[in-house]
């Protein structure tokens, strides 16, 4: 329940064991890009999520890709 806390997944209620997500390239992506690479693993997050039983990770995506940048840490 903690992991879940704060990231906006919910669970699938009854939705049962994770038997691992089966994550394929799509060979008609061509991964040259960096959106279509962006769009490829997002869609294999998507698919992880769902296998784990857990709901939302397309708006948790859309907020990932929409926020502001992260200021670097300096050491």
């Amino acid at each position: 329940p903690d992991l879940l806390a704060g990231n906006g997944l919910t669970p699938v209620r009854n939705a049962g064991t994770s038997r691992g997500a089966n994550l394929l390239a799509d060979p008609g992506v061509d991964q040259r890009g960096p959106a279509a690479r962006r769009d490829l693993l997002d869609s294999w997050l998507q698919q992880i999520s769902l296998d784990a039983g857990l709901l939302g990770m397309e708006q948790a995506l859309e907020r990932f890709h929409t926020a502001p940048p992260a200021e670097p840490v300096l050491s």
